[in-house]
């Protein structure tokens, strides 16, 4: 058997009671544009301080980890975020790091070596961008779950995850590129805290009944 994860949700015939309860007394006061307007300035803050940083730092992965935390003040609003609740908050965030990364490894990668050592490992550069996106691939799947998970609330097995797992440290040893090794570090990480999340909330529902 199988229960939805609770993380911070609430029972299906609340969930976004409080949210639209919200939206309607702020519609009442002619105030519904707030949310939107904060949520815009939001989006603007970490789009800016993402440009920003990449001017000042060019070649960085690191400040995303920095950056992210900004998504956290996005809030429901009745145009893009019409149901963001209990965990869903955290998937901005996690969603920001990983697109941030696979688009720096995708830049990465199409530059080709970028040493004389890595240069002479093939006759030509090809090999070498194939294996890099071949571990991008591999780094991706786990972290897509956990977000996935956060926003939706869908399971991944167990045994899925017990197998994408090992693929995240395949993935740090065989590439060249720092934002694959950063990526897979994070999807190891999201995919053992998805897996200790599912396990406990099963754990939970099992006693409940």
């Amino acid at each position: 058997a199988s229960f939805a994860p609770f993380a911070g949700r609430r029972p299906a015939h609340l969930r976004g009671a409080g949210g639209a309860l919200a939206q309607r007394t702020m519609a009442a006061m002619s105030a519904s544009w707030m949310p939107v307007v904060g949520n815009a300035a939001t989006l603007i803050a970490f789009s800016t301080s993402a440009v920003l940083s990449s001017r000042v730092s060019p070649g960085s992965d690191h400040a995303v980890f920095a950056l992210a935390p900004v998504l956290l003040l996005l809030h429901e609003d009745a145009v893009v975020f019409t149901s963001l609740l209990g965990a869903q908050r955290y998937a901005p965030p996690l969603s920001a790091v990983v697109a941030s990364l696979c688009l720096s490894a995708v830049a990465h990668t199409l530059r080709g070596p970028v040493t004389a050592a890595t240069a002479l490992r093939g006759a030509s550069r090809w090999p070498w961008v194939a294996r890099n996106f071949a571990a991008l691939l591999a780094a991706t799947p786990n972290a897509s779950c956990a977000a996935n998970y956060l926003w939706t609330g869908a399971r991944v097995s167990g045994v899925t995850l017990a197998v994408l797992g090992p693929l995240n440290a395949l993935a740090a040893a065989v590439t060249d590129v720092h934002s694959v090794r950063l990526l897979a570090g994070v999807s190891l990480a999201t995919g053992a805290w998805q897996f200790f999340m599912q396990r406990s909330v099963r754990i939970a529902g099992m006693r409940c009944l």
